[in-house]
């Protein structure tokens, strides 16, 4: 309310000629002012030149159930005192259903717990990466498991950045603006992924869409960072020093940033306290939400990169599959992988070679062109594997 009865008195006597006025104490549960409401956060009657700065506002975010109530409402009054609408956008969301899909709702007691019970469980940013899986306007079944997915998220993203603190030491603040020219076929791949995840999620995001964000970034961090990325470069980044590590450490860095800034809004406490503990010190903002947004470095995105990398993943996921055919384990060591590949291709590959045995756990690593390329009978890439002797 813009008055506290209790607080402050009528500026005015009674009509009685009275001014000893008794306060209400009861709480008057109604939506009498919602209505009002962007102009009372606007200040429209205390601070005009505030109300000139802020009104209309640009965001309005509510439930599907109150539009011709609540917004109708709303716009009605501002279009009366202010002749202008109260806010820029409508941002409409669903609700969470019941198993009998239902709205969720303490009146209907067909919820087993609050949210601050599930928070204490699960965690505030578990809750609220749940919150933003829905498209805007649906509605979901609330599910415990679907909010475990956010729980296993997050863990997943502080012991990757656990993995990445050790692997970043003695980064050369200088060198994070200036692209190594060095940067291997690996490097260049996902750096080319991490562009097009920007510009994707960038887009999505200013059109309101953000499950759909989110489903992209954490189909990146999950796939091609944590799963694909970490597995071929980790090889270079245990190593003591080098060019080549170098490349893998600027490039991990951009790419677990960025996701970290992109999560930010979806988990905002786990992200801030990553932030200040660990890329603070070469970002440079006071928080991750008062940090720039990410934006895609002009040669990032690169197709012959991407096609490098296709190759490389598609190298790992037969040796993956070879050594689940053979019952051996995905850290199991080979004696040697023959590649037989196409001439332009075999100088992609040997400038990946390092990450490839780190991938593969191949002591060799044999490449050869094919006898005759113009054979349309022959693969373009051919994988013979010799496993390591007992």
């Amino acid at each position: 309310m813009p008055v506290d009865p209790r607080l402050t008195g009528p500026n005015r006597p009674c009509s009685c000629g009275s001014t000893d006025f008794d306060p209400e104490q009861d709480v008057m549960d109604t939506w009498a002012t919602s209505s009002c409401s962007p102009l009372i956060i606007g200040r429209w009657i205390n601070d005009p030149d505030w109300f000139q700065q802020h009104f209309p506002a640009s965001l309005r975010p509510q439930a599907h159930d109150i539009i011709r109530t609540w917004a109708f409402y709303t716009i009605v009054k501002a279009l009366y005192h202010c002749d202008t609408i109260p806010w820029k956008e409508l941002m409409v969301s669903g609700h969470a259903l019941s198993t009998e899909r239902n709205k969720l709702s303490k009146s209907k007691s067909n919820s087993t717990g609050g949210p601050l019970a599930l928070m204490e469980q699960e965690s505030a940013d578990a809750l609220r990466y749940w919150a933003t899986s829905i498209k805007p306007g649906n509605d979901t079944v609330f599910n415990l498991e679907a909010i475990a997915v956010g729980r296993r998220l997050i863990t997943k993203l502080w012991n990757a950045c656990r993995f990445a603190e050790s692997r970043l030491q003695g980064l050369d603040i200088a060198s994070l603006n200036c692209q190594p020219d060095d940067l291997l076929p690996t490097d260049r791949w996902l750096l080319s992924r991490l562009s097009q995840t920007i510009t994707f999620a960038t887009r999505q995001l200013e059109q309101s869409d953000y499950a759909t964000a989110r489903a992209e970034v954490e189909r990146f961090f999950w796939t091609d960072l944590c799963d694909n990325y970490l597995e071929l470069a980790k090889s270079r980044l245990y190593k003591e020093g080098g060019a080549d590590r170098a490349a893998a450490q600027w490039t991990l860095y951009h790419a677990l940033l960025t996701v970290l800034k992109i999560f930010a809004p979806y988990i905002p406490f786990v992200t801030e306290e990553i932030y200040l503990g660990l890329f603070q010190q070469w970002d440079g903002a006071v928080s991750i939400h008062t940090s720039n947004w990410p934006v895609a470095r002009s040669g990032w995105l690169d197709e012959q990169g991407e096609n490098t990398g296709k190759l490389l993943l598609e190298i790992v996921r037969q040796v993956r599959r070879y050594k689940a055919e053979q019952g051996l384990s995905v850290g199991a060591t080979l004696e040697c992988i023959k590649l037989t590949t196409a001439t332009a291709t075999i100088s992609m590959l040997q400038a990946a070679q390092c990450d490839i045995q780190s991938a593969t756990r191949a002591q060799i690593l044999d490449l050869e062109v094919q006898p005759d390329e113009s054979a349309a009978s022959l693969e373009p890439l051919q994988i013979e594997i010799v496993l390591a002797k007992a």
